[in-house]
């Protein structure tokens, strides 16, 4: 099999949004977490002021919501 190179080990779609210096922290962040198995825990740079960021839900996510409904509604 022919090997090829990827420009960049991060998804560009990881990084976007992002500071200069937030970026070039998350990226070392993924490359650390890389070789870690089980390590879940969430990324410093999900957060603004102690807020989670908004972030738009993939589409696996809303098929899945769509289809079995959101863990909020199962409670009740």
């Amino acid at each position: 099999m022919a090997q090829y190179k990827r420009k960049s080990p991060v998804p560009s779609q990881y990084l976007a949004g992002l500071s200069p210096a937030a970026r070039k922290r998350r990226k070392a962040e993924i490359k650390r977490r890389r070789n870690q198995s089980g390590n879940y825990s969430k990324f410093s740079t999900d957060f603004v002021k102690g807020k989670r960021r908004k972030t738009k839900k993939s589409v696996y996510t809303l098929r899945y919501e769509r289809r079995y409904g959101s863990k909020k509604s199962k409670g009740k």
